[in-house]
């Protein structure tokens, strides 16, 4: 895992395929332009690839039986919160 800081007019590059988050830590509005180089968008968060993963597969890497994952959400779970 990686982390980076930027500032104002900074610029970066996430290969293809590789997952990402953007926060903001300033006490300013922050405006992300992203660009893509096949024209295609696609969101996916941890909670989709968690809900579409096979079980057996999530129980070997986190370590719990495959029981244990029964009652991870099926869908996308969106909390909204006022600033």
């Amino acid at each position: 895992m990686a982390v980076a800081e930027l500032s104002s007019g900074d610029c970066a590059y996430v290969p293809r395929g590789s997952g990402h988050s953007v926060r903001n830590i300033g006490s300013t509005e922050c405006e992300i332009i992203g660009m893509l180089d096949n024209g295609t968008y696609h969101e996916s968060s941890l909670s989709d690839w968690v809900a579409k993963a096979p079980r057996h597969l999530l129980a070997n890497n986190f370590g719990v039986p495959e029981g244990a994952l029964v009652t991870f959400r099926k869908q996308r779970l969106v909390i909204a919160a006022a600033a």
